[in-house]
């Protein structure tokens, strides 16, 4: 790949996903309100209202929903041990920009932090027509006004960047199966978009 097209183009590109969705991927057959699903997410991140980050996060309503179906007479004993321990774990969560680092959006959007939501937006195609109606793209443009609390990459400090935040689906009320017409959707993560990553000035005259 062109090293000007990891740079610049591609922070163009994904300006035009973030605020013209339709010109790639028809969004208007999209069920629910995704983006309002990530708004809230990122603002109780801001907020640690880690009750409705419970709610909302994908993993831990999938596991409240198995726990509420449950039959073994325990099920308000089960939920709350279920919330402390992830709690526990949010509070104690280390950043990471790894695809799969748990609660990384914890140091990815603090409350000094500005974010601009897109559209949400289908994944790329990846074979496999099913994907389409069960994951979701929401592209978020960070920006942070301290540098004490921003994020680290690479030893310096983020002061603004694109992140692609994944919604996903998870069995919902009776069903024993997700739908693709479901309209719930459930925080996944965020990627960063490293290219798009823009850094404080380093504070060591010698750098």
């Amino acid at each position: 790949m062109n090293r000007k097209w990891s740079g610049s183009a591609a922070r163009a590109w994904l300006i035009l996903l973030m605020f013209f969705p339709p010109l790639f991927s028809c969004t208007k057959d999209i069920p629910g309100n995704p983006k309002k699903t990530v708004e809230d997410y990122i603002e109780a991140v801001q907020k640690s209202d880690f009750e409705t980050i419970y709610r909302l996060n994908r993993v831990t309503a999938r596991q409240r929903k198995y726990i509420e179906k449950s039959k073994n007479g325990h099920v308000e004993q089960e939920l709350k041990a279920s919330f402390e321990t992830h709690k526990a774990a949010y509070e104690a969560a280390e950043p990471g920009f790894f695809i799969g680092a748990r609660w990384a959006e914890k140091y990815f959007f603090p409350s000094t932090s500005r974010v601009v939501i897109g559209e949400a937006r289908h994944p790329p195609p990846a074979g496999v027509d099913y994907e389409k109606g069960f994951t979701l793209y929401v592209t978020v443009k960070a920006s942070y006004t301290k540098r004490e609390d921003a994020p680290e990459l690479d030893g310096r400090k983020i002061k603004e960047a694109v992140f692609d935040c994944i919604l996903g689906k998870i069995r919902y009320g009776e069903n024993v199966r997700v739908y693709s017409h479901d309209e719930q959707w459930f925080f996944s993560g965020c990627i960063l978009d490293r290219p798009s990553a823009r850094f404080f000035m380093s504070q060591n005259p010698k750098q």
